[in-house]
Protein backbone atom coordinates (compact mmCIF):
# COMPACT_ATOMS: atom_id res chain seq x y z
CA UNK A 1 0.00 0.00 0.00
CA UNK A 2 1.29 3.57 -0.90
CA UNK A 3 0.00 6.88 0.73
CA UNK A 4 -0.01 9.68 -1.70
CA UNK A 5 0.01 13.65 -0.80
CA UNK A 6 -0.75 16.86 -2.37
CA UNK A 7 1.36 18.96 -3.52
CA UNK A 8 0.39 22.36 -5.06
CA UNK A 9 -1.34 20.73 -8.15
CA UNK A 10 0.73 17.47 -8.30
CA UNK A 11 -0.13 14.25 -6.37
CA UNK A 12 3.27 12.53 -4.92
CA UNK A 13 4.27 9.32 -2.90
CA UNK A 14 4.43 10.06 0.80
CA UNK A 15 7.80 9.86 1.51
CA UNK A 16 8.89 8.08 5.51
CA UNK A 17 8.50 11.44 7.18
CA UNK A 18 5.25 12.33 5.56
CA UNK A 19 3.51 9.24 6.72
CA UNK A 20 4.58 9.78 10.38
CA UNK A 21 3.50 13.66 10.10
CA UNK A 22 -0.01 12.00 8.97
CA UNK A 23 -0.25 9.56 11.35
CA UNK A 24 0.14 11.61 14.23
CA UNK A 25 -2.28 13.99 12.26
CA UNK A 26 -4.62 11.60 12.30
CA UNK A 27 -4.32 10.77 15.86
CA UNK A 28 -4.50 14.87 16.48
CA UNK A 29 -1.28 14.65 17.77
CA UNK A 30 2.37 15.57 17.00
CA UNK A 31 5.78 14.62 18.07
CA UNK A 32 6.29 17.05 20.28
CA UNK A 33 3.35 16.24 22.49
CA UNK A 34 5.04 12.24 22.43
CA UNK A 35 6.22 10.73 25.58
CA UNK A 36 9.42 9.91 25.61
CA UNK A 37 11.65 7.42 28.40
CA UNK A 38 13.38 10.18 29.75
CA UNK A 39 12.56 10.93 33.54
CA UNK A 40 11.87 14.42 34.09
CA UNK A 41 13.71 14.27 37.45
CA UNK A 42 16.91 13.14 35.65
CA UNK A 43 17.09 16.31 34.37
CA UNK A 44 17.52 20.09 34.31
CA UNK A 45 15.37 23.13 33.45
CA UNK A 46 17.04 26.22 34.66
CA UNK A 47 16.95 28.09 31.04
CA UNK A 48 13.54 27.29 30.65
CA UNK A 49 12.59 28.64 34.02
CA UNK A 50 15.13 31.90 34.06
CA UNK A 51 12.65 33.03 30.38
CA UNK A 52 9.90 31.84 32.44
CA UNK A 53 10.68 34.51 35.14
CA UNK A 54 11.85 37.28 32.94
CA UNK A 55 8.21 36.53 31.26
CA UNK A 56 6.03 36.31 34.17
CA UNK A 57 8.19 37.95 37.60
CA UNK A 58 7.20 34.71 39.19
CA UNK A 59 8.93 31.66 39.54
CA UNK A 60 7.94 28.21 37.18
CA UNK A 61 6.49 25.63 39.46
CA UNK A 62 6.28 21.89 39.04
CA UNK A 63 2.64 22.06 38.40
CA UNK A 64 3.55 24.28 35.17
CA UNK A 65 5.59 21.20 33.32
CA UNK A 66 3.00 18.66 33.46
CA UNK A 67 0.19 22.02 32.82
CA UNK A 68 2.40 22.69 29.63
CA UNK A 69 2.67 19.17 28.19
CA UNK A 70 6.26 18.98 29.12
CA UNK A 71 6.00 16.23 31.62
CA UNK A 72 3.35 13.28 32.24
CA UNK A 73 0.93 12.72 35.21
CA UNK A 74 3.96 9.66 35.63
CA UNK A 75 6.89 12.02 35.64
CA UNK A 76 7.51 10.82 31.89
CA UNK A 77 9.07 13.77 29.62
CA UNK A 78 7.48 14.55 26.64
CA UNK A 79 9.82 15.16 23.35
CA UNK A 80 8.74 18.97 23.85
CA UNK A 81 10.33 18.84 27.10
CA UNK A 82 13.77 16.37 25.99
CA UNK A 83 14.19 19.81 24.12
CA UNK A 84 13.61 22.17 26.27
CA UNK A 85 15.68 20.22 28.99
CA UNK A 86 19.31 21.77 29.83
CA UNK A 87 21.26 18.85 28.84
CA UNK A 88 19.06 17.87 25.48
CA UNK A 89 19.07 14.38 25.77
CA UNK A 90 17.99 14.01 21.92
CA UNK A 91 20.81 13.98 20.00
CA UNK A 92 21.08 15.93 16.89
CA UNK A 93 18.34 18.02 16.79
CA UNK A 94 17.91 21.70 16.77
CA UNK A 95 14.55 23.89 18.44
CA UNK A 96 13.47 26.63 16.54
CA UNK A 97 10.63 28.91 17.88
CA UNK A 98 8.76 31.11 16.52
CA UNK A 99 5.99 33.27 17.73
Amino acid sequence: MEAFVQIGNETVAANAAELKRLVLRGRNSSYDSLISSYNFKDYSFSKLRERYYEWNSSSMEEKNFESFGIVDGNGKLANAGALLADNCPIRHSRLFCTR
